[in-house]
C-alpha cells in the first residue's frame, strides 16, 4: 500500500503492488472501459440519459451534511441487497470499492473525484430513486447505473486506487 509522498511518486504506468500491471493516463477517457451489464441492456437510452442527468446534479450539489449520511448509510445499503443477477452482485462489489476509497484518508482524491464518488453513493442510500428498491428484479437497476456511471467518470483514479491498494481490477472493471 502507498500513501503521502509515496503516492505522488507512484508511476502512471508500470507495475504496481503485487505485480499488477497499471497503465493509466487522466487525459484518456474511460468510456465504455465498464463492462455493461443488464443494467445497460434493460434502461433505455432515454433513461439512461436521465440517470447521467440525476448524478451531474448531484454531483454539483453533494454536500458535508450528505457525506455524513453516506458515512453512516452506505454499508447498510450495502448489506442490504441480495440477488445472484450479475448486474446486482456488481453494484456491491463497486459501491463497497467506492465507499472505501471515498473514506480512505490515505489515498488523495481530486475534488472532483470526492463529489462523484459521493453522489453515486447518495444516489444509493436515497429512498426517492428513479426506480424503488423494493420492486423485485428492477429494483436496483437504477443504482447499478448510477453506480456504473460513476466508474466510468472517475474511472483513472478508481484504477489508480485499485492498483495502489493491489486489488484485482477485473472485478470491477
Amino acid at each position: 500500500m502507498l500513501s503521502g509522498e509515496d503516492y505522488y511518486n507512484y508511476p502512471a504506468e508500470g507495475v504496481g503492488p503485487m505485480g499488477v500491471l497499471i497503465q493509466l493516463d487522466p487525459k484518456r477517457r474511460c468510456k465504455n472501459r465498464t463492462k455493461d451489464g443488464e443494467e445497460v441492456q434493460i434502461l433505455s437510452e432515454r433513461h439512461q440519459e436521465i440517470l447521467k442527468g440525476k448524478i451531474k446534479v448531484l454531483i454539483k450539489t453533494v454536500n458535508a451534511k450528505d457525506i455524513s449520511a453516506i458515512r453512516t448509510q452506505t454499508l447498510n445499503k450495502i448489506e442490504e441487497i441480495h440477488s445472484h443477477k450479475d448486474f446486482i452482485v456488481n453494484l456491491s462489489k463497486r459501491a463497497k470499492l467506492l465507499y472505501e476509497m471515498l473514506f480512505d484518508a490515505g489515498f488523495p482524491k481530486s475534488r472532483t473525484t470526492e463529489k462523484t464518488i459521493a453522489a453515486g453513493l447518495l444516489y444509493l442510500i436515497s429512498p426517492r430513486d428513479f426506480l424503488p428498491d423494493d420492486v423485485p428484479g428492477l429494483g436496483y437497476l437504477d443504482d447499478a447505473y448510477i453506480i456504473r456511471e460513476v466508474f466510468e467518470l472517475a474511472c483513472f483514479e478508481i484504477r489508480k486506487y485499485i492498483a495502489v491498494r493491489g486489488f484485482d481490477e477485473n472485478i470491477y472493471f
